[in-house]
């Protein structure tokens, strides 16, 4: 096992392993560190290494101390109510697998279009291709072959233009309003849990946010932008980032808390920490108040 885990992918070779892995990587090649970013460019079935290291992560990783899970609170009195809701939580999960699939084939045939482009001078890169607004690149996908020269060239001048602004903004920190932070149940970030800060934000003493989960923890923040950022995070830290989807889900064991910016109650953060203890408190300009060691305090029972 530790010869296995030093070296992940000899699991892909290994007679006990390579078949069962192999197929997991074919049903969940849609598994990425985005699975809501069409152009993210982190799919297991295109980068099996991704997962692989997940794997040896979670084998070598050992499992938090029992938290206590706090007593739960009733929602609803109306139990028909609640299985209502239980049933609608299956079917989103299922929606979200079904949109994933399409969203990886989409993926893949608009990178070979935007591969095709490149070679024809149209395009940088064929990544450039997520670049385009959906409108522009039906236009150009339907009149490829029989516009005239004129209207191909206005269209390509259209289309490099915007790949020109797209990749200037993205350099311009995005305004809180370009993601509205509200969950399927449309309740807001607002609400009474707090996270109390360390030193970063002057010791300013407490940041109010939205509890998703219940539960109250210590420990150093680690600020991490992106899952590459995320594979360095130490045991008990509490993980301050914007959200969190699947690919996250091996790193919690190592986590007291979490601190996001974007999530609701029924958000893949809210559910997967409420199922191992951990509490997590919402606020929506969390990586800006919060830094990497800061000394804090997640109470996500307000």
């Amino acid at each position: 096992l530790e010869a296995l885990v030093a070296s992940p992918s000899a699991l892909l070779t290994h007679p006990a392993s390579a078949k069962p892995l192999s197929d997991i990587l074919a049903r969940f090649a849609w598994m990425s560190d985005d699975d809501q970013d069409l152009g993210s460019d982190t799919h297991w079935g295109d980068h099996p290494q991704r997962a692989l290291d997940a794997l040896a992560s979670m084998l070598t990783d050992e499992p938090p101390a029992a938290a206590p899970k706090p007593e739960p609170t009733p929602v609803f009195g109306d139990n028909s109510l609640a299985s209502a809701l239980a049933v609608y939580v299956r079917l989103k999960e299922e929606i979200h697998v079904a949109t994933s699939e399409v969203g990886y084939a989409v993926f893949k045939a608009a990178r070979a279009l935007g591969a095709l482009w490149v070679n024809a001078g149209l395009l940088e890169t064929a990544d450039d291709v997520f670049e385009l607004p959906a409108s522009l690149l039906a236009k150009m996908v339907s009149v490829h072959d029989s516009a005239p020269p004129p209207v191909w060239d206005a269209l390509v001048g259209n289309a490099q233009a915007h790949v020109t602004s797209a990749k200037m903004f993205q350099r311009v920190p995005r305004p809180s309003w370009l993601m509205p932070n509200t969950d399927m149940l449309g309740q807001s970030s607002a609400g009474g849990a707090s996270a109390a800060d360390g030193p970063h934000a002057g010791g300013a003493g407490l940041i109010s946010g939205r509890g998703l989960a219940g539960g109250r923890a210590s420990g150093r923040a680690f600020v991490a932008r992106d899952l590459d950022a995320a594979q360095a995070l130490p045991h008990g830290a509490i993980l301050v980032t914007a959200r969190t989807t699947a690919g996250w889900t091996p790193l919690f064991s190592r986590l007291a808390g979490v601190v996001v910016e974007v999530g609701g109650l029924l958000s893949h953060t809210a559910i997967v920490a409420r199922e191992m203890g951990l509490p997590v408190v919402c606020i929506p300009d969390a990586m800006a108040r919060l830094a990497t060691d800061d000394v804090v305090v997640v109470d996500g029972s307000g």
